[in-house]
């Protein structure tokens, strides 16, 4: 294998790991099952053509990738089209090298209620019960 053959395998074997380095923007949705049958999830961002897209319904989750020129978004979670709730977010952290979208469902046994958490980093995932500040509690 010839010096130039090397250097553009190198830059090809680079080139690739950082692609699969950079995480997906792509939502994802996490619970119990259960729960998640009865869930919707909209997402509201500000330079889409349609304005409220349904990601997640009946326990399937439509891919959705939020777009460059969004600059604020709204998540909207219901339950049973009974119990509601919504997070507003700025979308800053897209250029981050851990960004992600995550969702979590659960149940709170304490409270005995439904809420939902939205991660965008995948830092903070190791220490999601610490953050429970970021539990948005469903709401009649």
């Amino acid at each position: 294998m010839t010096i130039k053959n090397k250097i553009i395998t190198f830059i090809v074997l680079v080139s690739l790991g950082i692609w699969l380095y950079i995480p997906s923007s792509t939502f994802k949705v996490y619970g119990d099952k259960n729960i998640l049958k009865d869930i919707e999830i909209k997402i509201d961002g500000a330079c889409d053509e349609e304005p409220m897209k349904s990601i997640f319904k009946n326990g399937k989750l439509t891919p959705f990738e939020l777009k460059d020129c969004t600059l604020r978004y709204t998540i909207y979670v219901s339950y049973k089209n009974k119990y509601f709730g919504k997070n507003e977010k700025d979308h800053i952290l897209f250029w981050e090298w851990d960004y992600i979208n995550h969702i979590y469902i659960d149940k709170d046994k304490d409270k005995d209620g439904i809420y939902f958490s939205h991660f965008r980093r995948r830092s903070f995932l190791d220490q999601r019960d610490k953050y429970r500040s970021s539990r948005h509690y469903l709401k009649k």
